[in-house]
């Protein structure tokens, strides 16, 4: 039997993650890196460590199911 499941764990110290992941990895195959797309959310880690999460893959995927990918972009869907 294989299961496979998505789980992401992030941290602001290195001490703390290694500590957190130490009995997971005795049990599991664990990745450690960089992430870049996750379950449609895309991030980017700027370089003054900020991080920005998005799904902009998502909506564009959605805009060209339903024919609008052509469409000029507006700040907000409504009038203010």
């Amino acid at each position: 039997m294989m299961l496979y499941v998505d789980v992401m764990v992030a941290a602001t110290n290195q001490e703390d993650l290694d500590n957190f992941l130490k009995e997971p990895e005795t049990r599991f195959r664990v990745y450690i890196g960089e992430v870049s797309c996750f379950l449609g959310l895309e991030s980017q880690r700027h370089k003054d460590g900020s991080v920005e999460i998005s799904q902009k893959a998502y909506a564009r995927k959605i805009l060209q199911r339903f024919g609008f990918e052509g469409c000029k972009p507006a700040p907000t869907p409504m009038p203010a």
